[in-house]
């Protein structure tokens, strides 16, 4: 009578481990995708701020965009001052190359969420985006659908070499969960 509870119970937590791992695989797809985007130059609306001249001191590649794009530390001298802004900053410029000396480069503003507004620095000669923000939209989301599923047999592919459990669930107070039909672990009134 307990072989059916206890194998429920492996059931559902084998259930959660594939569901675990195929969230955290959609999530990790997604993120490259996006990341690939970005090292593919595919932005939103965006308009061009102001044009400037940066003197590359430093470029590493960012860890947060899978390596595919360069963040270079650069002193910025821009054409002119927008808004209070001075005329020569520091940026980071991302870029999917690595760059080196003085570099054209562009600053786009962008408004994100509650209408705040993004800066960011780019080269002026960097190319132009293979294909639009909403196929990058479109590419993000259907991509999380194989990450799942990969995730997914992973997850069933982990659950296979856990252990089998040893005893049955308890609750709580240590006592089994079964102990009485219909009492779910809890004693009877007497």
């Amino acid at each position: 009578m307990t072989e059916p509870a206890e194998r429920e119970g492996k059931r559902s937590g084998r259930f959660s481990l594939k569901v675990l791992t195929g969230v955290v695989f959609a999530v990790v797809v997604v993120w490259f995708m996006a990341s690939l985007g970005v090292a593919l130059g595919v932005r939103g609306e965006e308009t061009v701020e102001r044009f400037g001249v940066a003197h590359i001191q430093d470029c590493e590649r960012s860890a947060t965009r899978f390596w595919l794009v360069h963040a270079c530390r650069a002193e910025v001298t821009w054409d002119r001052e927008v808004r209070g802004k001075a005329l020569v900053t520091s940026a980071t410029v991302a870029s999917a190359s690595e760059l080196s000396g003085d570099v054209d480069v562009v600053s786009m503003e962008s408004v994100g969420r509650r209408g705040t507004l993004h800066y960011t620095t780019l080269p002026a000669d960097r190319p132009q985006p293979p294909f639009s923000f909403g196929w990058l939209l479109f590419f993000l989301f259907v991509s999380a659908i194989p990450g799942f599923v990969a995730g997914w047999f992973a997850g069933k592919g982990i659950g296979g070499l856990l252990p089998e459990p040893k005893e049955k669930p308890k609750d709580w107070r240590g006592v089994g969960r079964r102990d009485a039909p219909g009492t779910n672990g809890r004693r009877r009134k007497r």
